[in-house]
């Protein structure tokens, strides 16, 4: 009889919640999208969802859809493909231990200025 290698263990939001290696940042500031765009990668992984920005470095292997499908949005705003997958996650109290900032308009330098 030929024996199947174990399936991949897989994650749930319960296996992320009892993870003791989150995050949890105290300050909260706000942010520009450039600013996100520059953590796009899986070591560095950002973004932004309903306008709140979050570190999800730590949380990428816990996602429930895999790390590839995660991936798609970091260093992004993913609020259109969160809504779009799953609309009944609550992702604010899921992720608030990684919440760095809240996104702000990027505006133009002269703007600034004055």
């Amino acid at each position: 009889m030929k024996k199947t290698p174990p399936a991949s263990r897989g994650y749930s939001q319960v296996d992320w919640l009892k993870n003791k290696n989150k995050n949890g940042r105290k300050k909260v500031v706000p942010l520009s999208m450039e600013q996100v765009k520059q953590h796009n990668r899986k070591d560095d992984a950002w973004l932004v969802l309903r306008g709140k920005v979050y570190d999800v470095t730590e949380y990428i292997p816990f996602h429930p859809g895999g790390e590839a499908e995660i991936c798609r949005a970091i260093g992004k705003d993913a609020t259109k493909l969160f809504l779009a997958k799953h609309p009944w996650v609550n992702a604010e109290f899921l992720l608030s231990n990684c919440l760095v900032g809240y996104l702000v308009e990027d505006r133009p330098v002269e703007e600034k200025e004055r």
